[in-house]
This record gives structure tokens, sequence and C-alpha cells, in this order.
């Protein structure tokens, strides 16, 4: 979107464009891309500089006007898979892994000295079956 320099006019200005989408999308990528181009640039061309969202088969563009102008009318400000996990997925599972180490190393003391029930510890479940450590 950010290559419609011939559409870009100072008097407009810019505006930053945010997307965010998530699978299973409804059309075809170029499909959907087109369709919120077209609705974006209808909106750009119609001198608003209110906030705006658009939205088409599972993806959302979200619009923000620039207080300046920056030489195109569309500038990308940021894109979200919502199916990746974001940034931070990546650093969870070492986390909760280190976490669970952490909680089961604390416990397993008490589970062993206790005869509450209720807590088990299990490599197997099946019909009911609970093997407790």
């Amino acid at each position: 979107m950010e290559n419609f320099p011939d559409r870009f006019s100072e008097e407009r200005g810019s505006f930053f464009w945010d997307l965010d989408f998530q699978r299973p999308l409804q059309d075809e990528p170029g499909n959907i891309a087109r369709q919120l181009a077209k609705v974006a640039r209808e909106y750009y061309e119609g001198n608003s500089r209110e906030d705006k969202e658009i939205e088409s088969g599972n993806a959302t563009l979200a619009i923000f006007p620039s207080e300046h102008p920056l030489g195109y009318a569309f500038v990308l400000r940021t894109s979200g898979d919502n199916d990746s996990g974001g940034w931070l997925g990546e650093i969870y599972p070492p986390s909760i892994r280190l976490a669970l180490a952490e909680k089961i190393a604390k416990t397993k003391p008490l589970l062993r000295s206790s005869n509450i029930g209720g807590f088990y510890s299990s490599t197997t479940f099946g019909h009911g079956s609970v093997e407790r450590e």
C-alpha cells in the first residue's frame, strides 16, 4: 500500500496502517489485499482524517493519520499474524517448561511425604487408572 506515491498529496497527508490476520483466511490473500487496498484508497481520496478499520476475509486493516506528510499515502506501522504467538510466542514454551520443572522439584518431596489424596503425578492415564509416584 505504500506504493501509491501518485495518489499521495500534501493536502491529504499520510496514514499509518496496521494489518492483523488470522487463519484460515476466507479468500485468497491477493483478493483480500486488493479489497483492503481498494477501500483504503477510496477512504484516502475521501479526505477523512479519522481512524478507520477495514475488514476482509479474516484480515483487519487499521488506518491512523500521521501528524506530518511522509511522502506516501500509506506507511506500514505493524503487521500481525494472530496465529504466530507474536514476538513473545518464542519464549513461552521454554519459560513454561522452566516454571513446571521448578514447581515439580518443589512439590515432589511434599507429594511423597503426604497421604493427602488428589495430588498425583502420572505418566499414564486411561480408563480411570492413575499411577502414583
